[in-house]
């Protein structure tokens, strides 16, 4: 499990150009979202290495755009001058402390400067590099791999967050479990274990577990070399637009059909959508200001791994772990536009990373029909892919013609294994005994785990000062005793923190609205629908230290009002930290949610029962949900497309 973010080989393509650029800095930004460029990266880092404060032993985990405030954005109009700030966050490796930092990138001067002695940033290249270093020295270490005859060449060592393994420490330490494991071509993880303080380099404990030293048949890309293919391939189906493409793209600004919006990408969020809109009738309505994954978790269900559990944004990063391009033809088709990103390396250096983003249109099946008459549909798609150590996860925002906005999850990669005699399965009747898992190959048994993930959704449907959330749900009607089919949907205005804090009822068809204060042509008001999924509840117990750190997942729905800086479901900093953090510790304040500027945020869950079919690459599975119109417009807002050549209007038949 590496946990270290990989450099792509073509990343250093910045050097030199970037240098002619640094002078520009802010001066060609069009818009106060536009993600920073390597010259503004360039520029915060010599700012940040200047300033008095530094230390060389300091290593950059984040350089990022400090989003200016909301009502800043709002109130901003094209060819007004953009102040441009980053937020820096580093770790001194000497001192044992995170510095926050904020940098005026045009002026090129640091703004702020705090020490956070207790914060703990996300991995970084360091605690490995750390982690080597220190371990291959240590006796104890060496000799457990000599009482299993293992040539120490022969294996690596991953570090992670040692997080439920130890009582916390408040001093600057950063406590890590360092795992042993083969190096490929061999496959698993050995029985030896090292608790690890490696800001302060200090081996704190070397554990060996029972069991064998078995390593598994090799799963990594190298397993695939030599591979014949033995399938009949289908013949080619090859998507073509001979007048173009239907969407415009302009300083990060997506234009198709009536949608309007703003994407970037950011070392721990990954993709980021802002500004999302519809065009009518001239004027852009407003849907959501900002909508991006806000955490991920991967609880595993095998007792042995109780303690384990990645947080993929607090912990590592996800644009850190997208450096893997998009391959036109095998993730997205031929037809689809690609785009970089910018992110930096462990001493601020920006790194470009091409192909990073892919936008295209594809064909969406029946958009409506009735008798004769109907429309063709077609979508606009987002993708953003990263591989976070061994599972791959695609978020792909698909705009459809009818106002609905759907995100499709897509996860796939490689399961976590570990290595199991290739005698056989010789264990009881399957149904006999507790399955914390399932045997995918003669040498490799997978864990039933869970992944899930907190959507932030920063609604501001027709404008962001009056929007409420309200919760829609279909029951029985008494009054209709006697009488057929009498199912009412009953709304319920959620007013406070506390009262948002809800789970899905399949029972009662349960969903939920934002609504605004403007009405459409029918009197009704204005509002977007979320409509979920496939959901999951967590198995961890509740009272779990590991279940604490990632409360977001007690309920499926929660409801803030807007503050700037609460973005993260599980808090800014997650590395050995008490948990609580983030939504459990905001809604404390049970603020108002109703009639104001609101963000909604969405917990999916994906349980994952292995199987073989799985093993060793596991087919996509799709999973997401759906922010639907309603009553956002007084009709079908599709109804003015044409159809075929030839076709009747609407109403002929």
């Amino acid at each position: 499990m590496n946990w270290i973010p990989r450099c792509h080989p073509l990343l250093a393509a910045w050097l030199g150009s970037v240098v002619r650029m640094v002078g520009l800095q802010a001066q060609d930004v069009a818009h106060p979202l536009e993600p920073l460029s390597a010259a503004e990266i360039v520029a915060a880092q010599s700012a940040i290495k200047q300033d008095a404060r530094y230390s060389p032993s300091s290593r950059f985990a984040l350089i990022t755009l400090r989003e200016p405030s909301k009502a800043d954005v709002l109130g901003w109009h094209p060819g007004t001058p953009v102040e441009r700030r980053a937020t820096a966050i580093l770790f001194d490796w000497k001192a044992g402390v995170t510095h926050e930092i904020e940098v005026d990138v045009r002026g090129g001067r640091v703004r702020s400067w705090r020490d956070l002695p207790r914060a703990q940033p996300w991995m970084m290249e360091g605690d490995q590099t750390v982690a080597d270093s220190l371990i291959r020295l240590d006796p104890r270490w060496q000799a457990a791999l000599r009482r299993r005859a293992i040539d120490p060449t022969t294996v690596e060592l991953f570090a992670a967050p040692a997080d439920g393994f130890v009582p916390l420490r408040q001093d600057g330490g950063r406590m890590s479990m360092v795992m042993t494991a083969w190096k490929s071509p061999r496959s698993g993880e050995l029985p030896i274990f090292v608790l690890a303080d490696l800001a302060r380099r200090r081996i704190l404990s070397v554990v060996e577990r029972q069991g064998p030293s078995q390593s598994m048949a090799a799963t990594g890309p190298d397993s695939l070399k030599g591979l014949r293919p033995s399938l009949t391939p289908p013949k080619p189906l090859v998507p073509t637009m001979p007048e173009g493409s239907s969407f415009t793209v302009s300083n990060h600004e997506v234009r198709w059909q009536q949608w309007r919006f703003r994407f970037g990408v950011e070392s721990r969020s990954g993709l980021i959508l802002y500004q999302i809109g519809w065009e009518d009738h001239g004027m852009v309505r407003p849907i959501l200001y900002r909508a991006a994954v806000a955490e991920m978790a991967v609880p595993y269900g095998d007792p042995g791994w109780h303690l384990w559990m990645p947080l993929d944004l607090g912990l590592v990063g996800l644009g850190n772990y997208s450096k893997t391009s998009f391959q036109l033809g095998r993730e997205v088709p031929e037809n689809a536009q690609l785009f970089e990103s910018v992110m930096h390396d462990a001493n601020g250096n920006p790194l470009v990373v091409p192909r990073s983003v892919a936008l295209y249109e594809r064909d969406g099946g029946t958009l409506w029909r009735h008798g004769a008459e109907a429309r063709r549909a077609r979508e606009l798609v987002l993708a953003f892919y990263a591989t976070v150590d061994n599972y791959d996860y695609g978020f792909f925002w698909v705009f459809h013609q009818d106002g609905t906005l759907e995100l499709e999850l897509q996860l796939t990669g490689q399961m976590n294994a570990r290595p199991v005699s290739s005698a056989g399965d010789t264990a009881t009747a399957h149904h006999e005994r507790p399955a914390y898992g399932t045997r995918v190959s003669r040498d490799a048994f997978a864990p039933n785990h869970q992944h899930f993930f907190s959507f932030r959704l920063d609604f501001d449907v027709d404008g962001p000062a009056h929007n409420r959330v309200v919760e829609m749900n279909v029951t029985g009607d008494a009054a209709a005793a006697g009488r057929p089919n009498g199912f009412p949907m009953r709304e319920t205005v959620l007013r406070h923190e506390r009262d948002a804090q809800r789970n899905l009822n399949l029972a009662t068809h349960r969903m939920w609205k934002v609504v605004s204060d403007t009405r459409n042509a029918l009197g009704q008001f204005t509002a977007y629908g979320l409509m979920p999924g496939e959901n999951a509840t967590p198995m961890v117990p509740s009272d779990a230290f590991i279940r604490r750190r990632v409360g977001f997942v007690n309920s499926h729905v929660w409801v803030t009002p807007y503050a700037d800086g609460e973005i993260y479901a599980a808090g800014d900093f997650v590395f050995n930290a008490p948990g609580g953090q983030g939504l459990p510790q905001w809604t404390k304040a049970n603020r108002e949610i109703a009639d104001r500027d609101i963000v909604l945020w969405y917990t999916l869950g994906v349980t994952h029962i292995p199987r073989p079919e799985d093993w060793p690459w596991m087919p996509v599975h799709r999973t997401g949900f759906k922010l639907v119109p309603l009553g956002f417009f007084g009709e079908n807002p599709t109804l003015g497309l044409p159809g075929a050549a030839g076709a009747s209007p609407p109403g002929s038949n």
